[in-house]
């Protein structure tokens, strides 16, 4: 999911803008406005590439790093994030999220030392948390399919 941005006359003070909204908000918020971009993907709106390098920039300030893609002009997503303690990381694909559990299974027989089990309980936190988002996005699939029922069936 990727896009060549070319910058016009007065985009700077556009992206300086969403700057300014984007450091009001909470570290939960610009995770959810950035997954809530990921979920809509890139449509190669000029406003979006705005939009994005700004986020990419409060990403980095906030974060020391940012999941979006901004190299020569384009501009990307890297797929959904979640917040873990003060730093972001990656939501796995669904795959690894079945090997996650695997592992996590794997350790959980071999609980030999206090090292493996600190290494469980953030993995069984992270589980857990990304069970819970799947969690959601399947209420919210669910609820958008009941409500385009709705809508067909009243027209």
């Amino acid at each position: 999911m990727e896009f060549y941005l070319q910058l016009r006359d007065g985009d700077q003070k556009i992206i300086e803008d969403h700057i300014r909204w984007f450091k009001e908000k909470t570290s939960q918020e610009l995770v959810d406005l950035y997954n809530d971009q990921v979920k809509c993907g890139i449509v190669g709106v000029h406003g979006q590439g705005l939009y994005l390098v700004a986020l990419d920039r409060v990403f980095k300030k906030r974060f020391g790093k940012s999941p979006i893609i901004l190299k020569n002009n384009v501009v990307g997503l890297n797929g959904k994030v979640y917040l873990e303690g003060d730093r972001f990381a990656f939501l796995p694909d669904k795959e690894s999220f079945k090997k996650g559990l695997e592992q996590i299974f794997r350790m959980l027989k071999l609980r030999e030392n206090e090292q493996r089990e600190k290494a469980l309980e953030r993995m069984k936190r992270r589980a857990e948390r990304m069970r819970e988002i799947y969690m959601d996005e399947l209420r919210e699939v669910k609820e958008k399919e009941k409500r385009e029922q709705r809508d067909n069936q009243s027209h």
